[in-house]
């Protein structure tokens, strides 16, 4: 892939590769065109922040600097985890372009993702293992398995649901079925502090002009609205009004409605907050019987070759 797009941290350099350690406050950064090998930078990005790096995808230092820099850390999160009784969630995100992992218990302690169309069969095993080696955590030590649930793209829930199904033959770790617009919703449910009773609408592309549409409200008490499929232009008529907060990517149909952009993507981490709730309330599903909320039927495309 020539480009990776990564999310949040450093969107402002799109030809990076991006890692998040998660709890005091330090940042490595190595520029691109910077002729020193590494570039310390203590940056308060939030409480939880321990350890990030970037790098250019093809910066030579990738290699060497990303198992160096996991040697220093991982004992330490492997040991804090154990140490506080914490669940251990393996969380993945694959229902759209993203492609992310993230290790967490009470709080996100690892985060990667790719930001890039067809990468999801070639890296998402990798970017799973890789992250639990670089953390010190086996594979059987984890408790649970959290997958974006869907709806999104067929593909990248089929992929996302037989690695999690395969993690899972063996018990634990239990899976964790999160719904993609359930997920984005109660990670924006912040923004009902400011606006109460205002619902939030998560909108997520389909196809040929279509969208997902779901409500949802936490106030005066919580109430989650049917998943509906709807044109564009009905969603745009409905929704794009500012009596609506609407968050995920299909938020830019409706330019008039509130919004904040950090919402308006798929992370890997709304999917690792939200398992969290499902962990402590035990919602767990049968692995075996599990299918992604695919939404509509696939429907394979004619090739330009066959026509």
């Amino acid at each position: 892939p020539k480009v990776y797009q990564p999310q949040l941290y450093n969107s402002h350099f799109p030809h990076y590769f991006s890692v998040v350690f998660h709890s005091p406050a330090l940042k490595v950064f190595l520029p691109r065109r910077s002729s020193l090998p590494l570039l310390l930078l203590p940056v308060a990005l939030d409480s939880r922040t321990i350890l990030s790096f970037s790098l250019p995808v093809r910066s030579p230092f990738l290699p060497v600097a990303f198992p160096i820099f996991a040697f220093f850390v991982a004992e330490n999160l492997s040991i804090s985890m154990a140490e506080r009784q914490q669940p251990i969630l393996l969380a993945i995100e694959t229902s759209g372009d993203a492609c992310g992992v993230a290790v967490s218990g009470t709080q996100i302690q690892y985060a990667a993702q790719f930001d890039g169309r067809y990468l999801h069969d070639r890296f998402l095993a990798e970017i799973a293992y890789r992250a639990l080696r670089d953390i010190g955590i086996a594979p059987e030590q984890v408790d649970a398995v959290a997958v974006s649930a869907g709806p999104g793209s067929f593909t990248g829930l089929r992929i996302g649901a037989a690695f999690a199904k395969g993690f899972c033959l063996t018990s634990p770790p239990v899976l964790i079925a999160v719904p993609t617009a359930e997920a984005i919703a109660f990670a924006a449910q912040e923004l009902t502090r400011w606006f109460p009773e205002t619902p939030i609408v998560v909108l997520l592309p389909s196809h040929r002009n279509k969208v997902y549409a779901q409500e949802f409200r936490f106030a005066p008490a919580p109430s989650i609205g049917s998943l509906e499929l709807l044109d564009s232009a009905e969603a745009q008529q409905r929704y794009d009004t500012p009596d609506f907060i609407v968050v995920g990517p299909g938020a830019p149909l409706c330019p008039a409605a509130k919004t904040v952009s950090l919402f308006n993507r798929l992370d890997v981490r709304f999917i690792a907050h939200r398992a969290l709730a499902y962990w402590e309330e035990q919602r767990f599903t049968d692995p075996a019987t599990f299918v992604p909320l695919y939404g509509q039927d696939f429907v394979p495309g004619q090739s330009q070759k066959s026509r």
